[in-house]
């Protein structure tokens, strides 16, 4: 009886992307949506005026009116991905596509870095969302196979919600109120910082995972023709720098010189005249701004509730200032002036009675200013 002959084993060659769909559409959102999303909401985090911080040329230069300028380099190397993801095996072979794959993992380490830059008071958080899915995704996997995926997922949440009410709590006893003043707007704080800090690490690891696949199992010897698309990419990758800098000064030059202070009021001072009252002045540098009486009376109610109730006026004001500065960039159209002129009507009524009963001497006196003064009341 003849013995079989046995077939020597095929080895094939890994493929540079994973096997699952469901892990290739997760890698598809990252470098799209997700990215996309980190440059949206970067918008955010733009400084107000000109601070001198290192992080708010930063910040500046990965907000949407600078990081435009590299939209052709990513826009190559997300497509390239892209290509990939949906024919791994056709599309490796192309030296464009591997190309578009080694500078995008070049692209997403710059814009890592720059993330850390722009954080650079929170920089243990950008740490903690980039190391806690590396470390805590092992655990997760252990756990969905002892107890279930969705007991898994459920403590996940629970642990979740009781983090957060724990930090609610600690600021709580920090700042001897409760709930703190940002209470409500943590939870969409944190989803921004979330979504900035996250989008381009995780875009370096899934860059540069799929990279490293490529160099090693797919990359040929290296041709001159090859050599002119790598000089080329690195040519318009240092001309985008350098506009993408000179971008970044000019959007800062912009910016005021003082902080602003009365954000919404006076967005809604920039509404159609008539209706809001409001009249152009010039300030002490030289800069015009409109005012009306809406944006003086609450300004006045301002400075007497500041000398009345330092604490409450506190509170208010951090509130105040970590809503108010998004709101009131949106606010470009008169329309819209107008509406948030309508909306303060009852702060502004309420400040009134409040001046007239606390501070009827301020009353009297901002009741001058009112009806004849050309000076801004607030800034």
């Amino acid at each position: 009886m003849e013995t079989p002959a046995v077939l020597p084993e095929v080895q094939s060659t890994p493929l540079p992307v994973p096997k699952s769909i469901f892990w290739r559409i997760a890698q598809a959102f990252v470098v799209t949506l997700l990215t996309l999303a980190a440059f949206i909401v970067v918008v955010i985090l733009k400084p107000e005026w000109q601070d001198g911080k290192f992080s708010s040329y930063v910040v500046l230069m990965l907000s949407p009116e600078a990081s435009w300028i590299f939209a052709p380099l990513l826009g190559y190397s997300v497509l390239s991905l892209l290509f990939l993801l949906a024919a791994p095996a056709k599309w490796a072979q192309a030296f464009w596509v591997r190309l578009g794959i080694y500078s995008g993992a070049l692209l997403a380490l710059q814009f890592t870095a720059l993330a850390l830059l722009a954080l650079e008071d929170t920089f243990w958080l950008a740490l903690l969302v980039w190391l806690a899915p590396l470390t805590a995704w092992p655990v997760l996997r252990w756990l969905a196979r002892k107890i279930g995926v969705l007991w898994t997922s459920l403590g996940v949440l629970a642990v979740a919600a009781f983090l957060f009410l724990g930090y609610l709590l600690f600021e709580a006893i920090r700042a001897r109120s409760f709930p703190p003043a940002y209470a409500f707007s943590t939870p969409f704080l944190f989803l921004i910082g979330f979504l900035f800090a996250s989008a381009p690490f995780w875009s370096l690891l899934i860059m540069g995972a799929t990279g490293y696949r490529l160099l090693k199992h797919y990359e040929t010897r290296f041709t001159r023709l090859r050599g002119v698309g790598i000089l080329a990419w690195l040519g318009g990758f240092a001309a985008t720098w350098s506009l993408s800098i000179l971008r970044t000064l000019q959007l800062y030059s912009q910016l005021p010189t003082q902080p602003p202070d009365c954000y919404i009021a006076t967005a809604a001072a920039n509404g159609h005249p008539r209706l809001v009252g409001s009249r152009e002045v010039t300030l002490p540098g030289g800069a015009h701004m409109r005012v009306n009486a809406q944006l003086q009376r609450l300004k006045c109610a301002e400075l007497a509730l500041k000398a009345i109730a330092p604490r409450l006026h506190g509170v208010l004001r951090k509130l105040y200032d970590t809503l108010g500065r998004p709101l009131a960039r949106r606010m470009t159209n008169p329309f819209v002036a107008d509406s948030a002129y309508l909306l303060l009507k009852p702060f502004e009524w309420l400040a009134i009675s409040i001046l007239y009963k606390l501070a009827p001497e301020a009353w009297t006196l901002t009741g001058k200013i009112f009806k004849g003064s050309s000076e801004p009341g607030a800034s």
